[in-house]
């Protein structure tokens, strides 16, 4: 055995440096960044600025120190982790308890390359900022893993998603500073740059689309189109796009029927070749075309109204996650707008009934024309008003229903202190109320069905003011969502809600919330909603609007462009159409 005074073998010991005192000059740190004499010297600098105080110690004049090496800054390089689901829930088990967040596995990550520091500082803002608003109020993969992975995979997606970063940052400048010539040169050059990163994002889409062929990337695709034409306020183009985006969805699940009856409405027939989440978001369609300007007929409307109906039939007596009661009531919003539509396509109703007329009018201006299908009688067609009245019902019964499943979930979320999680909650109870006050319109003959309504409709205003006000403390210059949540309930109130006091506040939190989601225009309907409060109210000293004062729309022409609509209509019993204009 080898003892401390012998040398041990090469390969079984550790080395002779264990069993012998080296003596070795204390090692520094070294470095390439010292002054020119010290390196000439070949001693160690201590890098003082201007002048080393080793020079000025002895005697020496310092010479200054190289320049700073220059960074490689083209291209650029930023790496985007990938993730792949690798377990998926089974929706049987949904049903009968909680919903577990599907298992992801890292795989290994791809590199994004940009042509320059400018398309890499839009990149990030889209990743820090830019989703995280697209995203609102639920969690979803679709924003913040989906499309970075998409990113990766396609250019044009890349593309999109910094013009959509650079325009929103451009509207955020212009809401939050004065503009003066310094901020508007700023804003020029922002929306300069997301132009030009959108026009070759179309040009490279068409070109990826026409060789491949992909139903995912088409998806993906129209979703950022319609984003960013909505952003701009591109009215037209965007609902061209959403109603194409809607035939693509609709195709697509023709071609892949669902082999779970349970999952209809809430999940993917075919989640190996497109994700749940962006069958969710592609859902985004259905809710734009619906709330706007639809030219499905009322066969059509009377087909997707029964879209999952086992679903909901199966739909948990009580809900676990807010990811479940979102996915539900999403389906659930869905059939009844469809079930609306119906009747008032069939009843001839010209403010909800249309042929989605994008037409041009006089002196070359584009505008929506809102009014009755020609092949309809002015009359009401109303086929089986009992039917309708049972579909009513049924409608009344499912946000019955869901509330109460909901009910548990809302109290514990409610005695959190999560926030953002609450807010998502109110949201959805401000709907399901908003869907009552609807169902009963739809059918309403005098305009006074919502009468007795008044502290529903104070109850969701309440709630209505708490999301706002919550948003707007966490991103006061928030510009853009892309789900439709709370214009549409602000809407319902101010147009159907009589009481003076309500209808105006509803108004004013439109006017103060100034965010717009999807395509619509906020400012729009709340200059709309002030328009009929003022045809209501003219002439009339009472608090309470009477039957004879109340105001029915027959069809609109809405100018975008340049913020400016007209309107006919009719007010009370009396047959006289009268002419009304708004500016925004």
């Amino acid at each position: 055995m080898a003892t401390m005074t012998s040398k041990p073998q090469i390969g079984f010991g550790l080395g002779q440096e264990l069993f012998r005192k080296v003596h070795t000059r204390r090692g520094t740190k070294k470095t390439r960044t010292g002054c020119f004499c010290c390196k000439k010297r070949r001693v160690k600098c201590d890098e003082n600025r201007p002048n080393c105080l080793r020079c000025i110690q002895f005697g020496i004049k310092c010479d200054g120190y190289p320049p700073p090496p220059k960074k490689n800054v083209n291209p650029k390089i930023l790496v985007i982790p990938s993730t792949a689901i690798v377990e998926r829930p089974n929706y049987s088990q949904v049903l009968a308890g909680p919903y577990a967040r599907p298992k992801l596995m890292v795989v290994p990550s791809s590199p994004l390359k940009f042509a320059d520091e400018t398309e890499e500082r839009y990149f990030r803002t889209f990743q820090n900022e830019t989703a995280a608003e697209l995203e609102g109020w639920f969690d979803s993969s679709f924003w913040h893993r989906l499309i970075l992975q998409a990113c990766v995979e396609e250019p044009f997606t890349q593309k999109v998603v910094m013009a959509l970063a650079a325009m929103s940052t451009s509207k955020k400048l212009l809401h939050n500073t004065d503009t003066d010539t310094s901020h508007r040169a700023i804003v020029a050059q922002q929306t300069e740059f997301a132009y030009k990163q959108y026009q070759k994002a179309l040009q490279e889409m068409r070109n990826a689309l026409e060789k491949a062929g992909d139903s995912r990337k088409a998806l993906i695709g129209c979703i950022l189109v319609c984003c960013f034409e909505s952003l701009v306020g591109n009215t037209a183009s965007a609902h061209a796009h959403a109603i194409s985006g809607q035939k693509l969805l609709e195709q697509w699940l023709v071609q892949h029927p669902y082999k779970n009856p349970l999952e209809i409405g809430i999940a993917s027939p075919a989640s190996h070749l497109i994700e749940d989440d962006i069958i969710q978001a592609a859902n985004f369609f259905n809710c734009q075309v619906s709330a706007y300007l639809d030219p499905r007929p009322a066969s059509e409307h009377a087909r997707l109204r029964h879209e999952g109906d086992e679903t909901m039939a199966h739909m948990p007596h009580k809900f676990e996650t807010m990811r479940d009661a979102h996915r539900y009531a999403m389906l659930m919003f869905r059939r009844i707008v469809h079930s609306i539509r119906e009747v008032a396509e069939l009843a001839g109703d010209g403010r909800i009934s249309t042929n989605s007329d994008f037409q041009i009018l006089e002196e070359g201006v584009s505008a929506l024309s809102v009014s009755p299908r020609k092949d309809q009688s002015p009359e009401p067609q109303v086929a089986d008003p009992y039917a309708f009245a049972v579909q009513q019902g049924q409608c009344s019964l499912e946000l019955s229903r869901w509330r109460s499943a909901f009910s548990d979930l809302y109290e514990r979320i409610m005695l959190s202190t999560n926030k953002r999680e609450q807010a998502a909650a109110k949201s959805l109870i401000a709907l399901t109320k908003a869907f009552d006050i609807t169902i009963a319109v739809s059918l309403d003959t005098d305009n006074c069905s919502c009468d007795h309504l008044t502290s529903v409709f104070q109850e969701v205003l309440d709630l209505e003011r708490d999301v706002i006000l919550y948003r707007k403390v966490q991103n006061p210059a928030w510009q853009y969502s892309f789900d439709l949540i709370v214009n549409c309930v602000l809407f319902t109130i101010a147009r159907f809600c009589r009481e003076r006091t309500i209808r105006r506040e509803a108004i004013s939190l439109m006017h103060m919330f100034r965010t717009r989601e999807g395509y619509h225009d906020e400012q729009y309907y709340a200059a709309l909603a002030t328009k009929s409060m003022e045809l209501e109210e003219e002439g009339v000293e009472t608090d309470y609007i009477p039957a004879r004062a109340r105001v029915r729309q027959l069809d609109e022409i809405v100018h975008p462009e340049q913020r400016w609509s007209r309107f006919h209509y009719v007010r009370g019993t009396d047959d006289t159409v009268r002419v009304a204009e708004f500016r925004w």
